[in-house]
This record gives structure tokens, sequence and C-alpha cells, in this order.
């Protein structure tokens, strides 16, 4: 991209030369230009193309699950103080 604008800039300061070749300088500049886009375009297509052929997928294996986790739950019920050995009652 930076080559093409770069290529812009010496094809501007060129362009007034074409007046001496009894050629209209804008619509010469406005020719050129856009060929010179469409080359811009084509380079960068085909960038793009190569680039994805080469794009190689990995996949990493997955972790391994979790342990479960635990919980130790102590039911009571309404008469119960002490759950383990009904001392409430």
């Amino acid at each position: 991209w930076m080559e093409y604008l770069t290529q812009m800039e010496h094809f501007r300061e060129g362009i007034a030369l074409r007046a001496y070749g009894q050629r209209d300088p804008l619509v010469e500049y406005k020719n050129e230009a856009f060929e010179m886009f469409n080359e811009l375009r084509d380079r960068i297509e085909s960038s793009i193309v190569a680039n994805i052929y080469r794009v190689q997928v990995q996949r990493n294996a997955p972790p391994p699950p979790a342990p479960p986790l635990v919980r130790q739950v102590t039911e009571s019920g309404p008469g119960e103080v002490d759950g383990a050995n009904g001392a409430g009652r």
C-alpha cells in the first residue's frame, strides 16, 4: 500500500509532461491511476489467497475435566438441634 502511494506521488509529478504530447493530463491521470489501483488490488488479492493457503489450523488438546465438587451436607429435622446425635430432644 505504501509503495502504491509513493508511485502515485511520482506519477502526479510527471503527469504534466503529457500536455506536451497533446493529451489532457487530467484524463491521462484518471486512466493511469485507475489502472495502477487495479494492479494494487490484484496484488493484494493474490497475497491474501497465498496466505490463506499457507494457514495451518492447529488444535490444542482440551484440558482434562475438573474433578466434581463434593459437598458435605448434613440434614436435620425440625426438632433436631445437633443433627448427628439428636441431643436437642
